[in-house]
C-alpha cells in the first residue's frame, strides 16, 4: 500500500530563532520590510487563523502589530497567569501569484523557538529572476530575525516532512539550509564552507547558507544529502522519514542554545 504524501504548489522559506519576537520594533522592522518587497507579496488579509477576517491597510500596520503580539489578551494579563504564553498572526495575499506569511512565538519555560515562514506560489517562478528576488528577500528577513536555522523547499516535491525539535537534531536538509551562529560554531565556519554542495554563500558574520543542488524543483538525491551529512556530522541531522521524536536518548550533535530572550518576564 502507497503512502499518500500530501504536496502544495508552493516554494516554502521557514527559520527558526531566538531573538524577542515579543518585541514591537522587530515586528514592525519585518512587517515594514515585508512592504518593501513589492506588490507580488503584498499580504491582503490577516488573522491568528484561518479563516482570515481582518483586512492589511498598507498604509497603518497597527493592527497587524497587535495581533502579532497578542496585545488583547497579554495587556489584560490572561497569559502571563500561565507559565508559557505567545502569539501567532498569519497573513495571506490570495490575487495575483500567492503568497502567505506565518510568525509563531512563545515565552515561558519551555524550549520551543520562534518561527517566521513565507510561501511564494509556484507560478510566480516562471520568471527565473524571481528566484533570486525572493532569495534577497529571504536575506532580509534573516539579518532582523537572526534565526539559529532556517531553510528553503519546494512543497511540491513529495517528501516526507517532520516535526522538528533543534534542541534534539537538526531536520533533513532541503534545497538550501541556512546555519545561524549555534551552527557555524558547532561545525566551523571552516568546515561548513568546505562543505560538498552546489553553492554556498556567507551572510553576514553570523550566517552561512549551503544549496545542496542547483535545481529546486527536483527531488533532492539521497547520495547528495548523505554528502553533506557525512562532511558535517551524520549525528546532527535526522535520516529521512524520521523525526526529533526517533533520537530523543541518542548522543546526537546539537548546539548550545541560549534561550534568555524566551524566557517569561
Amino acid at each position: 500500500m502507497y503512502e499518500i504524501i500530501p504536496t502544495f504548489p508552493f516554494i516554502n522559506f521557514e527559520l527558526f530563532s531566538l531573538e524577542d519576537f515579543e518585541d514591537e520594533v522587530l515586528a514592525k522592522e519585518v512587517l515594514d520590510s515585508i512592504k518593501a518587497f513589492g506588490r507580488d507579496y503584498a499580504p491582503q488579509k490577516f488573522d491568528t487563523e484561518e479563516p482570515l477576517k481582518n483586512k492589511v491597510n498598507s498604509k497603518d500596520f497597527s493592527d497587524l502589530v497587535s495581533v502579532w503580539l497578542n496585545k488583547d489578551n497579554i495587556d489584560k494579563g490572561v497569559l502571563q497567569e500561565n507559565s508559557f504564553y505567545g502569539g501567532s498572526i498569519l497573513m495571506k495575499k490570495n490575487s495575483g501569484f500567492k503568497c502567505s506569511f506565518q510568525v509563531i512565538w512563545g515565552k515561558g519555560n519551555v524550549t520551543s523557538f520562534n518561527l517566521l515562514s513565507m510561501s511564494m506560489s509556484l507560478d510566480y517562478f516562471k520568471n527565473e529572476e524571481n528566484m533570486g528576488i525572493l532569495w534577497t528577500n529571504c536575506k532580509k528577513l534573516i539579518r532582523i530575525c537572526k534565526p539559529v536555522y532556517a531553510n528553503i523547499s519546494n512543497l511540491s516535491i513529495p517528501e516526507k516532512r517532520e516535526a522538528v525539535d533543534l534542541t534534539i537534531i537538526a531536520p533533513e536538509l532541503q534545497w538550501k539550509a541556512i546555519f545561524g551562529r549555534p551552527y557555524i560554531d558547532l561545525f566551523s565556519k571552516e568546515r561548513i564552507l568546505a562543505t560538498p554542495c552546489f553553492n554556498i554563500e556567507e551572510i553576514g558574520e553570523d550566517f552561512i547558507s549551503i544549496q545542496l543542488q542547483e535545481d529546486v524543483y527536483k527531488a533532492i538525491p539521497k547520495e547528495i544529502r548523505e554528502k553533506v551529512k557525512n562532511h558535517l556530522g551524520t549525528a546532527a541531522f535526522v535520516e529521512y522519514g524520521h523525526d526529533f521524536r526517533d533520537y530523543r536518548d541518542k548522543p546526537n550533535l546539537v548546539p548550545m542554545f541560549n534561550f534568555s530572550n524566551l524566557e517569561h518576564p
